[in-house]
């Protein structure tokens, strides 16, 4: 159980203070297309040595290769290119999303806006847990879409419609950030999440309280 959470923990987290460290010393342009230019070596590198491997070996190799591939499966299919094309696509978004999260916004914002106080850290801590949940549903709205349903089908073309305003959130979230309004791009992209958090809290609590006595079961 240790050895999972340091695997999930501790690999992102040392991969993450690398690119801040990069954002500052190179800016952000280059910061990142070092950062996305690594990770799709990375997660190549680590297909093929995925490929070394027996069918049900575990060896050192998995481990290994775990480490870059470990959250592409929403969009594998059970084929090792496809693992590797999402691995690198999530790392890739991660570190657009950091440093939109801590970067300044567009030059072209308007003057009084530009003159207005920077928000705390607070407000892009937050704005950036907001982007990794919606990022992290929209992933799952897509490898649930893929694996289960077509997009003909009318679950699928409700799936479809729920993964269109969650792209929406996160885009006009994102325009919010890029002139300047990080408070307001924090709200539209996590309020959304923790009204129906805390809705979905409510009738689970409604249930654990109520269930017994009126026999929902």
């Amino acid at each position: 159980m240790l050895k999972m959470v340091i695997m999930q923990v501790v690999p992102p987290g040392l991969a993450l203070m690398a690119l801040g460290w990069l954002l500052t010393r190179m800016g952000v342009v280059p910061a990142l297309v070092l950062w996305v230019t690594a990770w799709g070596c990375l997660c190549g590198a680590a297909a093929l040595l995925l490929q070394t491997t027996e069918v049900g070996e575990m060896s050192w190799k998995n481990y290994v290769a775990g480490v870059p591939l470990r959250w592409g499966h929403f969009m594998s299919g059970g084929q090792l290119w496809r693992l590797a094309l999402g691995a690198w696509l999530i790392w890739s978004l991660l570190g657009v999303a950091v440093a939109l999260a801590w970067g300044r916004g567009s030059a072209s914002v308007p003057a009084e806006v530009s003159a207005a106080p920077s928000p705390n850290g607070l407000w892009p801590a937050l704005l950036l847990v907001s982007w990794f949940l919606l990022g992290a549903a929209t992933l799952y709205l897509i490898s649930v879409l893929l694996k289960n349903f077509t997009v003909t089908s009318s679950s699928g073309r409700s799936l479809l419609m729920i993964l269109l305003v969650l792209l929406s959130l996160a885009g006009t979230s994102i325009w919010l950030k890029w002139t300047g309004q990080v408070r307001a791009a924090a709200l539209v992209a996590g309020g959304p999440i923790l009204l129906v958090g805390a809705g979905y809290g409510l009738f689970m609590l409604v249930i654990l309280v109520c269930g017994r006595n009126a026999r929902w079961n």
